[in-house]
């Protein structure tokens, strides 16, 4: 009988071992995202923005008619802005329809000096699907914005694009795109040209390894405050209601834009007649509405006044 004891009890521990080595097995057949390090992120003690009027919400409805903010989706609220306590935004969320209507969070991490360094998106189950790494040069000049996705294996981020930006000039930029895509070979190429004012006038794009330019925007402004006046977001985050990367660059909004293409690669022709925007103010002279008449389609700007 001791003989049997004993060989009972290495069976159990034999099939105990093996259990153990399954769930193990199938642990490993399941990677989750290694994305521990970029959860990792203390704030310096960057300076405190000065007190004003700050972004909170872009709309396709006025403030007014949004009668139930709990599902924002629902009162066409494309974007809500939240801040911390020196006035810098914390992270917002952009909305959409079905079950992009809960929000999509972005969040957003800062430099010693206030400059945003990485911007993280989530999706809807709180995992960092994309992120973007922000590079300056000691002007504070911006260099650099590498992005970063979720790879297939959902245990890994590779670089899936890279934009690098010079200053040949006081009133020039040159941008360029290198894409995975295009196995980070040649890049896409944008010349931002700048007026007396400090606004974009003129936008020219070259596709991919052209010598050539293949289009081009000339740009017109008001004289007043752009609604992200206050954000010191950096170029891609605003993209929403369809605002170019040239207002962003620019002092003031775009009021007009006329869209060129180009013939045997120097003359230039007219796409289309000239769009313009009607834009509406309030009494410290930041828009409060944008029409856009080839659309069709107005968006609305609501403020916080921060201190």
């Amino acid at each position: 009988m001791r003989h049997c004891s004993i060989s009972l009890n290495m069976k159990n521990i034999l099939l105990f071992m093996a259990m153990a080595l399954l769930l193990a097995a199938c642990k490993k057949d399941v990677p989750k995202p290694k994305i521990d390090y970029l959860k990792l992120y203390k704030a310096p003690n960057y300076p405190k923005k000065a007190a004003g009027r700050f972004l909170k919400s872009v709309s396709s409805q006025p403030i007014e008619q949004q009668s139930n903010l709990n599902s924002p989706s629902k009162n066409g609220v494309k974007a809500e802005f939240f801040y911390n306590a020196k006035n810098y935004v914390n992270f917002f969320k952009v909305y959409g329809s079905g079950a992009d209507s809960i929000g999509r969070m972005v969040r957003i991490e800062y430099n010693i000096s206030g400059l945003v360094s990485r911007i993280k998106y989530f999706d809807l189950d709180s995992v960092i699907v994309a992120y973007e790494l922000f590079e300056y040069s000691t002007a504070k000049q911006l260099t650099r914005i590498s992005r970063y996705e979720l790879a297939n294996d959902q245990a890994t981020y590779g670089l899936a694009s890279f934009n690098k930006f010079s200053y040949p000039t006081k009133d020039k930029i040159q941008e360029l795109l290198y894409s995975k895509d295009m196995n980070f070979d040649h890049p896409f190429r944008d010349i931002y040209n700048y007026n007396a004012k400090g606004n974009v006038q003129e936008k020219i794009h070259y596709a991919y390894d052209a010598k050539f330019p293949s289009s081009s925007d000339s740009l017109f402004y008001d004289t007043k405050k752009r609604p992200y006046e206050n954000l010191g977001l950096p170029v891609y985050e605003m993209n929403f209601g369809d605002f170019q990367r040239a207002e962003i660059f620019s002092k003031n909004n775009t009021i007009a834009h006329q869209n060129y293409t180009y013939d045997n690669s120097i003359d230039l022709i007219k796409v289309g007649g000239k769009q313009s925007y009607d834009l509406k103010y309030d009494t410290l002279d930041y828009p409060v509405s944008r029409y856009d008449s080839i659309r069709n389609e107005t968006i609305y700007y609501n403020y916080i006044d921060l201190f």
